[in-house]
């Protein structure tokens, strides 16, 4: 009976063992899937944060590569520091063309389309010989900024007394819309 006894309590010691080993499995287990998990989850945070910084990266990229291009896109537009500056060009066609110009209202319009651009509207006068004006008309047209114009008059005004003799004088009108940031 005394080994039956012993097989008895190596019986019970061992399953008290396995017991204990099963319960610590288990525990273990259940920590190793937890840090699993926690270990997943800061892999998803890292790959967004990764994803988030190459998209950064190519926005910045973007704005890099875009710069000179946006630089010349803004030069089509009449800035507000550069009102005056638009204005002595157009008078300063007068050189190039030998047409007298003359601005004669300079304004602005909110034509309510885009947020950021108004047009400068402008009304001017030309005159000279019909070559003269009309070079001044071409000249406006070729112009690197976004013009619109809104009414061109040509009218003969008489006649003109020069060097070469009697010349026909003519007189363009223009209006003219430029765009132009706020």
């Amino acid at each position: 009976m005394i080994q039956f006894s012993k097989a008895i309590q190596f019986s019970v010691v061992s399953g008290l063992l396995s017991a204990a080993f099963v319960a610590g499995y288990y525990i273990l287990d259940n920590q190793i899937k937890g840090k699993n998990r926690e270990a997943a989850v800061i892999l998803s945070e890292i790959d967004s944060a990764l994803l988030v910084d190459r998209q950064l990266r190519g926005v910045q990229n973007l704005i890099r590569d875009t710069e000179g291009d946006r630089e010349k896109l803004n030069s089509y537009f009449v800035s507000n520091e550069g009102i005056v500056d638009f204005l002595e060009v157009i008078e300063g066609l007068e050189q190039y063309t030998g047409a007298e110009v003359s601005i004669k209202t300079v304004g602005e319009n909110d034509t309510g389309e885009f947020e950021n651009i108004e047009q400068l509207e402008l009304n001017l006068t030309a005159e000279g010989s019909w070559e003269a004006v009309y070079h001044f008309f071409v000249l406006i047209e070729s112009l690197p900024y976004r013009i619109d114009l809104n009414r061109v008059q040509f009218n003969s005004v008489g006649k003109s007394v020069s060097e070469e003799g009697t010349v026909d004088k003519w007189r363009g009108i223009f209006v003219l819309s430029a765009a132009k940031i706020k």
